[in-house]
């Protein structure tokens, strides 16, 4: 008769070898559906803030590596050249991830400027204007004077970059191109809020 305990002796090293190939087996594949379920890829970065309607300079990115993050349509790496040389379309704060809603491609015009504008309620469209927008700047009464006040003066020009509201929600941002010559008057007359902003009538 044979020993029993010599038979399952025998056995035993033969299970323990199985249960340890399972085991590295298993590590191995969870190891591949981590890794696909976390896919990194190499994203831009902003290293210092830039300002809406600033030029990004090629110092101003950098690459950082960024997993899938929902809701979040990041810039590959592989199109830092074709974004050096864009403007911000919002304010880019240190350390942000860039996406391609940040970016403005339009380019200054001959002879004209770039002024940004913080108007209140009442004194822009409801709907949030996109850059290329033909508008018309029309001076109003200063904030507290008299609102009988005789006010007149007009300025044409065009929306640089997608009107967005302010963080607080409070006002409308939005840079538009004026001419040089109206330029500092039109930059006077936004520090002291005097101006609302129409759309232009198209020919």
């Amino acid at each position: 008769m044979a020993n029993p305990s010599t038979s399952g002796g025998r056995r035993r090293p033969t299970w323990i070898a199985a249960g340890v190939l399972a085991i590295c087996l298993g590590g191995l594949g969870g190891g591949f559906l981590y890794s696909q379920a976390v896919h990194t890829e190499e994203v831009l970065a902003i290293t210092e803030r830039v300002s809406r309607g600033e030029v990004i300079e090629a110092e101003d990115l950098r690459v950082v590596p960024a997993g899938e993050l929902p809701g979040v349509d990041s810039v590959p790496a592989s199109q830092r050249d074709s974004v050096i040389g864009t403007r911000a379309a919002t304010d880019l704060p240190r350390g942000s991830l860039l996406t391609p809603d940040s970016l403005s491609e339009t380019e200054p015009r001959p002879g004209m400027v770039q002024v940004g504008l913080r108007l209140t309620p009442g004194r822009t469209p409801t709907q949030l204007l996109p850059a290329g927008t033909a508008v018309t700047l029309i001076i109003v009464a200063a904030p507290g004077s008299d609102p009988t006040a005789t006010t007149s003066g007009s300025f044409p020009g065009t929306t640089a970059i997608d009107a967005r509201p302010s963080e607080d929600g409070s006002a409308v941002l939005v840079d538009v191109w004026v001419t040089a010559e109206h330029g500092p008057t039109v930059a006077e007359l936004a520090a002291t809020d005097r101006l609302a902003l129409i759309t232009a009538e198209q020919s």
